[in-house]
């Protein structure tokens, strides 16, 4: 039952990061650059304990070869490209993704200035927004552990979500004169992103055998890196020229973009299966 482990791992990352926020937000208040000290250590803490919950059976080389080990990432990236692209659900579900983070990715950054403005009040704000916008993401990961259909019948779900979230985000922008209403059609977006996030990664992962899982994975990474490092300057271009609230009505429209894509995923293919 992947989706219900995604789901958790949703719901736990999230409780983390409102705890940050709220942290950083008033930390803030002092100084600006105490937050990233304070990540920098919280990351330190990470890795060490990462690295003390880590199990399995420690495999050693008697001789290493930068040589080796150099041809070996290179055969892993070619063979997991290769097998990214001839692997129908991969390839369209790293589409989605592409699209989906063009679309989002540029309101991550837009959403915390907007609502300092808009709101005229400190920073510590944006963390209680940043707590709001987390809890409704928590109860969207949460529902959908409710919806057994949703993992049963995943193209037609997240073809739903989808396009509920993206009409979200442009109606978000629409409202962007009033912060209020801009604010509460977020937390709603919010939700409905979240209750698609573990479909979404579950269905990614199971098209992948273990062999490749790393290479697979950054397959599907590389295409989200591509889509925010195309829709980051492009909306900035537009915020400047035409407002925050027309580039959310853009990004609104960019996202409908994926819903396609998870149409073209109900048409069942051989090649959905990953080849051997």
């Amino acid at each position: 039952a992947k989706d219900r482990i995604f789901s958790r791992v949703t719901q736990i990352v999230r409780t983390g990061a409102m705890a940050g926020a709220l942290a950083g937000a008033y930390v803030a208040r002092i100084d600006l650059a105490t937050p990233f000290l304070l990540g920098a250590i919280a990351w330190i803490v990470a890795g060490a304990v990462g690295l003390m919950l880590m199990d399995g059976r420690a495999h050693s080389a008697a001789k290493f070869s930068m040589n080796t080990a150099v041809a070996e990432v290179g055969h892993r990236i070619v063979n997991g490209t290769r097998i990214g692209f001839s692997t129908r659900a991969v390839r369209l579900l790293a589409i989605a993704s592409m699209i989906g983070t063009a679309a989002w990715a540029p309101y991550w950054q837009e959403w915390q200035p907007y609502f300092l403005a808009q709101l005229g009040s400190g920073v510590e704000v944006i963390g209680w927004i940043f707590v709001c916008f987390s809890l409704a993401q928590i109860a969207g990961a949460q529902i959908v552990n409710w919806m057994p259909w949703a993992w049963e019948r995943r193209a037609d779900y997240l073809t739903v979500t989808t396009a509920i979230t993206s009409a979200l985000l442009l109606v978000g922008g629409l409202a962007a004169g009033r912060p209020g209403l801009a604010f509460a059609i977020f937390v709603i977006a919010q939700f409905t992103a979240a209750a698609s996030g573990p479909v979404y990664q579950s269905w990614f992962n199971e098209q992948i055998e273990g062999d490749h899982r790393a290479t697979l994975l950054s397959f599907g990474s590389t295409f989200a890196t591509v889509g925010a490092t195309a829709g980051l300057p492009v909306q900035g271009l537009v915020v400047d020229a035409a407002g925050v609230g027309t580039a959310w009505q853009a990004a609104g429209v960019l996202a409908m973009l994926e819903v396609p894509v998870y149409l073209a995923l109900r048409r069942k293919s051989s090649a959905d299966s990953p080849p051997r």
